[in-house]
């Protein structure tokens, strides 16, 4: 079957070859093994590196049965601007003129959602000929933005406004063959705006984690070294690994935690790795304290050689709509290498982490201290955290077995249409 896949703003398997795929990426490479063809729709603007990685429209044939076709838009520097609107804008435009124009058509249509345009287009060409679309909910728009820039107290009336005039989003839900959500509170928003219950063919596969097998060699211990950072027994590491942004974390809770466990007799130290905006302001708010490591960005390998000496994942996230709702990938990765997840984000995680006994839930520095303090004390705890946490990372958060389920399940979708 020839299937296409429409998601702009991911990881592309171009350029070097340690690029870590996200979900499409991945769900792309499972449909291959499997004897089919793949059409990737993406952008050639890179959203990580605020760079275009090519000035026009450019088709890529990786392999005889995949084809990526990056559309040319204007790019953008901030995530929350109007130059990101145009940017998808024109890119939706070209979209839709290049896939009538497309002489061989697809089995089936796999679009993340958002963007809506994009969503949008896919369903229009779906029902023009009868091809299935199955939506996979990423964020849900519009109602995010209404849940995160305006007061509580109008929020709910603004957002019911704006559906009665503008009803794209709805008109995708309502027209999908099918529905996928990262999490159950994600599907059941969609299905809502659908207008129906849940069906047999309405699915949740979370956003997964792919564990590389890598070995680590001195040159990768001699790099770590070189940046500061050497493991030592008898310490608890805890680390945080992403991009260290202001408006994703609440860094403040570690700055207080790092502070007290500075005077602690129990030694707990914190491994940051990345950058981002938010970066200085952590350097600088700890600024004399020893028991916080900053790598920068890193190489895949030595990423892994960190996740193997560490013994807890912190994610700090804010509990904005946005993250309460999902379980975000960070934590697929820690769970990979069976690190008990110490976490000040309530809602869809908080929940998933109390019901698994797969870490603690804090709600301030303090608390967080508390809890690593406790983690430091206790070596069995940590042991029966990490045998628990591989089990949850094999049955629920290991790539290699999700997106091959979801394949199946999406395939089975077709025959049974």
């Amino acid at each position: 079957m020839l299937i296409w896949l429409v998601k702009i703003g991911e990881t592309l398997p171009i350029g070097k070859s340690d690029n870590r795929l996200l979900r499409t990426g991945l769900i792309a490479n499972a449909f291959i093994e499997k004897g089919h063809d793949i059409v990737w729709w993406t952008s050639t603007f890179d959203h990580f590196k605020k760079k275009q990685n090519f000035q026009v429209d450019t088709d890529l044939q990786l392999m005889p049965n995949y084809r990526l076709t990056l559309l040319h838009g204007k790019g953008y520097k901030k995530n929350v601007s109007l130059a990101r609107i145009k940017d998808h804008r024109l890119i939706s435009a070209k979209f839709r003129k290049r896939i009538y124009d497309e002489k061989i058509k697809p089995n089936l249509i796999v679009c993340a959602y958002p963007t809506v345009e994009l969503a949008f287009h896919c369903i229009q060409f779906g029902k023009k000929f009868n091809i299935p679309v199955i939506v996979d909910i990423r964020d849900l728009w519009p109602d995010i933005f209404f849940e995160e820039l305006l007061p509580k107290f109008i929020r709910k009336f603004a957002l019911n406004l704006f559906n009665l005039f503008i009803k794209k989003h709805q008109y995708v839900f309502e027209n999908a063959t099918a529905i996928i959500g990262i999490t159950d509170k994600i599907l059941n928003w969609g299905l809502e705006y659908a207008g129906r219950k849940s069906r047999d063919i309405d699915r949740v596969f979370h956003l997964s984690y792919c564990k590389p097998s890598l070995q680590h060699t001195n040159q990768t211990i001699k790099s770590l070294s070189h940046k500061g950072l050497t493991f030592k027994k008898n310490i608890l590491y805890v680390c945080l690994i992403g991009t260290i942004s202001k408006y994703k974390f609440d860094l403040k809770p570690i700055v207080l935690a790092a502070k007290i466990l500075q005077k602690s007799t129990e030694r707990v130290e914190f491994v940051i790795v990345g950058d981002g905006e938010g970066l200085e302001w952590l350097r600088n708010e700890t600024l004399g304290l020893t028991n916080i490591h900053f790598t920068g960005w890193i190489k895949q390998n030595e990423i892994s050689y960190i996740l193997d000496n560490v013994q807890v994942g912190i994610a700090p996230y804010f509990n904005t709509f946005t993250y309460t709702t999902s379980i975000p990938s960070k934590i697929s990765e820690y769970f990979a290498y069976g690190l008990p997840v110490v976490s000040g984000l309530k809602g869809e995680l908080g929940d998933f982490i109390t019901q698994n006994n797969a870490g603690y839930v804090y709600y301030s520095g303090k608390e967080m201290a508390k809890i690593l303090v406790k983690l430091a004390l206790d070596k069995e705890v940590l042991a029966r955290f990490k045998e628990n946490n591989l089990i949850l990372y094999s049955q629920k958060f290991d790539s290699r077995k999700v997106y091959d389920n979801y394949v199946n399940h999406i395939l089975s979708l077709k025959s049974s249409i």
